[in-house]
């Protein structure tokens, strides 16, 4: 494959925590949903990142060697809390960042101005006051004209008492104040008195609750229980997810300022039926027919038969008899695709994906661009003829299911895993790049500072896997993705290749490909990371001089090669690698796993120094 293209990436295999999302994680996507001004989301997030690491400080050690320059979480979830117009939960974050007392006091002050603010604009109206009665104004009398008796008019029943003297200049009457009307008030407490909450409780408890696919939070470790209020009316979809146990989907309706209960029970996956005794029965049977027909055929001799013309009737005058055609087998539609489903237009479906178009199909499974609600993912489904076994099937799951709390900028992530029609898949993000094997071949060599740049990210994604007790068996410069901005990401994270290799065919002899698999893995003893620095050091031996260190016309040859032959230096086919690079390629390809670096956080360190070098 040449040029940029849409390739998917799995990650699988994690035998650490089964937390739904590391801590920092959360966090740096709720401070991007604040950005976006979705302050519903960023609560979510970030109070799921207090929970896990509820100290905020600066430089804080996310994993391996990296660290998180600022990681001031109360200060974020007052910002979220005021855009939510939550007067109550913006102090509660403040009174926690005064706490700890660790994050900036001057930013701390300015969140507390502006919730002093929001209190007093949502304060209640002072009462309406009522407009006196306006003043009477008169004119000034004279004493002349008191003193001259006014014309003869009509004299009133009752004469009217005298008022006294006033100003000449008449006063202004004041507008009265009209009180608000009482649903106009307060728009914000309407808006909240129509959002209902959801009660989640989850047995095991520590399951991960998604709304509508957004991640809200897990149910409490010990009592199982999740309350997220602040949901809009309508149906919304709650699903809930929990490391060695099946997902679980609900559908729930919400009525303005109602309360929904969802109080269920996770299932672990059902065993995978053990098959070998029916298949073994059913050859058994197959065998013993076999041998009673031999032995009925040799012990009678056909008799052969004159070939006689058969009669003819009247409607065969027009010509011969055809001759009689046994109809094949058709084989019913959807049978290539098991579980997709194809609408009057010809859309193909698979539960509620609608495939858009094939990504990729490799020895075991295929891969789909794939929408949902109006979502892009990449779907990852087994091969029909991997349906029926049951190793196999447990390596999917397994994949899917430990991939999903893989959480890495240099591997890209399992979102979800379902079943459709018996067949399982799981679906992932889409990533837009091209495979360093691609680059490869368009490019040849690459130049040795930036072949250094791509190693180090793979090798930060190996050291995060290995701390998560993860080792990768096929590292490879297929399964490494570069996209255009040069982030690295690694793929195929997941089930190993036992059976298949390309131009190899075995039976559980060992985990990896024969150009990069280590010696170690070839004799069948226990792998580790240093197998996959070994791989490692085979990719960089090829980025930098063009060529694998081993190369023979039989994959058997190439084995033999990694367990007997030294390996050439990278300058003796281009002479312009530094020899610091040649030192650390050199260690990494070394034989015995204890003379190659310890760890894969070492070799990052090791990376990292030359980098700063040769900048």
């Amino acid at each position: 494959m040449r040029g940029p293209r849409l390739l998917v990436v799995a990650i699988v295999l994690l035998a650490g925590e089964a937390s739904a999302q590391e801590w920092y994680e959360a966090y740096r996507d709720g401070v991007k949903a604040l950005a976006q001004g979705r302050a519903d989301r960023a609560v979510s997030l970030l109070e799921y990142a207090v929970s896990r690491r509820p100290q905020p400080g600066r430089n804080v050690v996310t994993y391996g060697t990296n660290v998180l320059e600022q990681y001031y979480p109360y200060l974020r979830l007052a910002e979220a809390y005021l855009h939510q117009r939550d007067l109550a939960g913006a102090r509660s974050a403040l009174k926690r960042s005064e706490t700890w007392g660790r994050e900036p006091e001057d930013e701390r002050r300015r969140l507390a101005s502006r919730a002093d603010e929001l209190a007093a604009r949502l304060a209640p109206p002072p009462p309406a006051t009522t407009p006196s009665p306006p003043p009477v104004t008169t004119r000034e009398t004279s004493p002349e004209s008191a003193a001259t008796p006014p014309p003869a008019v009509a004299a009133p029943a009752v004469a009217p008492s005298p008022l006294p003297s006033l100003p000449a200049r008449p006063r202004e009457v004041p507008t009265p104040r009209t009180a608000p009307a009482a649903g106009a008030s307060r728009p914000v407490e309407a808006a909240a008195l129509a959002a209902g909450t959801l009660e989640v409780v989850s047995q095991p408890p520590g399951a991960a609750v998604y709304l509508d696919d957004e991640l809200i939070g897990s149910t409490d470790p010990e009592w199982g229980r999740l309350v997220r209020s602040g949901v809009p009316p309508g149906r919304h979809r709650v699903r809930l997810g929990l490391a060695g146990y099946r997902d679980l989907t609900d559908e729930v309706d919400f009525a303005a300022g109602a309360r929904a209960d969802l109080r269920r029970r996770l299932s672990p996956p059902p065993a995978a039926a053990d098959r070998r005794p029916l298949l073994f029965g059913a050859v058994a049977v197959v065998l013993l027919a076999l041998t009673a027909w031999a032995l009925r055929r040799s012990s009678a001799a056909p008799a052969v038969a004159p070939a006689t013309p058969s009669p003819r009737h009247a409607f065969d005058a027009a010509g011969p008899t055809p001759p009689r055609v046994t109809p094949s087998r058709v084989t019913p539609p959807g049978m290539g695709s098991p579980g997709v489903r194809h609408d009057a237009d010809g859309t193909a479906r698979f539960g509620d994906y609608r495939l858009i178009e094939p990504l990729g199909r490799g020895g075991m499974a295929s891969v789909y661009k794939a929408e949902r609600r109006g979502e892009i993912y990449a779907l990852k489904r087994p091969l029909p003829s991997f349906l029926e076994e049951p190793e196999f099937l447990e390596r999917f799951l397994r994949e899917a299911e430990i991939g999903r709390t893989l959480h890495h900028p240099n591997i890209v992530r399992i979102l979800e895993r379902g079943e459709v029609d018996g067949v399982p898949y799981f679906t992932m993000e889409l990533v837009a790049g091209e495979t360093l094997q691609a680059q490869l071949q368009r490019v040849g060599a690459l130049e040795p500072r930036l072949a250094v740049r791509i190693v180090v990210q793979i090798a930060e994604a190996l050291d995060y896997a290995h701390l998560k007790g993860v080792v990768h068996r096929d590292l490879k410069p297929s399964n490494v993705m570069v996209l255009a901005d040069g982030t690295v990401k690694v793929m195929d994270y997941g089930i190993a290749r036992v059976r298949r290799f390309e131009g190899l065919t075995l039976t559980g002899a060992f985990l990896g490909s024969p150009d990069y698999v280590a010696p170690e893995a070839i004799e069948g003893q226990n792998s580790d990371g240093r197998s996959d620095l070994y791989s490692l050091g085979v990719l960089f031996f090829e980025a930098l001089s063009g060529r694998r260190p081993f190369l023979a016309d039989t994959p058997f040859a190439i084995l033999r090669q990694h367990l007997t032959e030294p390996p050439p230096a990278p300058t003796s086919l281009r002479p312009d690698v530094p020899p610091a690079l040649d030192a650390i390629v050199l260690r990494l390809l070394r034989k015995a796993p204890e003379e190659r670096y310890a760890s894969a956080e070492e070799l990052v360190l090791a990376l990292r120094d030359f980098l700063n070098r040769a900048a």
